[in-house]
């Protein structure tokens, strides 16, 4: 669980289910409605809106997604670095502070 001023995050996992990937999700509560990814891959995506906002209308709504493959922008990045020599978009530090935040949050650290 990680909080801040005005939201509270939760992230629970779900690899050792039987057929994980049905359960991987991605839900966002505001204070508008909500907005739900399940599965994540293939992307499915709804929203339910107490108002409209923006293109997305009051009520459920039922969201089209962009097909995405996963990791092919990273990739890319990647060799555009490895061949250009071009800093990486990601600084070590940022990645280390990643990573221990995610093992103190599981308690491992």
């Amino acid at each position: 669980v990680f909080e801040w001023p005005r939201a509270l995050g939760v992230i629970t996992v779900a690899v050792l289910q039987p057929n994980f990937e049905r359960h991987r999700s991605l839900e966002i509560l505001g204070t508008n409605g909500t907005a739900m990814m399940r599965p994540i891959e293939p992307a499915s995506l709804c929203t339910d809106l107490a108002q409209a906002a923006g293109p997305y209308q009051r009520g459920f709504q039922q969201v089209a997604v962009p097909e995405y493959h996963r990791f092919e922008q990273e990739f890319d990045e990647m060799a555009c670095c490895l061949e250009n020599g071009a800093p990486l978009p990601i600084t070590p530090e940022q990645d280390l502070a990643v990573q221990q935040t995610l093992l103190e949050a599981s308690g491992m650290a």
